[in-house]
């Protein structure tokens, strides 16, 4: 499969070459020979979210006594859909701790939502802060399940908008 002119970030260009795939500078080239379209798909998607500047807001959490890991993945799942799905949010991801490898502070499960700009999450955050229907009970559906939690807010580097060569500090 020829695949048009593009850039890619770091991560899809190792996702390339693991797949054999013919991969680009950071600079660009003409075009990549990818055989498989699926590969594409993937590699197109991530570039995708790669190449915006978005604000990242991470939760770290623990799981309650007794709850399942897959009810409270599904929770997670159909809460951020709805704020997905009503353009409050870009992406978001459900990870979990592999093997016990974290430092002691950071939690078993990590979650991060990709937000466009802070206008974006600000309406996101108005949206459940109204405590309202149908996203109250997808919220507390998740809530009700956790503990030891914590939050931050991250953003790409550089920013969009950074002038370089003229800082002075």
């Amino acid at each position: 499969m020829r695949v048009p002119p593009t850039r890619h970030c770091a991560y899809c260009r190792r996702l390339l070459q693991a797949r054999g795939a013919v991969c680009p500078a950071p600079s660009g080239v003409s075009a990549l020979n990818v055989t498989d379209p699926r590969i594409w798909i993937r590699i197109s998607q991530t570039c995708n979210r790669q190449a915006q500047h978005l604000d990242i807001y991470h939760i770290w959490c623990n799981l309650k006594p007794g709850v399942s890991d897959l009810e409270f993945a599904g929770s997670v799942q159909s809460y951020l859909e709805h704020l997905k799905q009503d353009g409050q949010l870009h992406a978001y991801r459900i990870t979990r701790c592999k093997l016990g490898l974290r430092p002691p502070q950071l939690r078993e499960f990590h979650i991060t939502l990709e937000f466009d700009d802070m206008t974006q999450m600000q309406s996101a955050f108005d949206t459940v802060s109204a405590r309202a229907d149908p996203v109250e009970s997808l919220h507390h559906a998740v809530n009700s399940k956790i503990q030891d939690i914590f939050f931050a807010l991250y953003r790409d580097f550089p920013d969009a908008q950074r002038t370089r060569g003229q800082e002075k500090f």
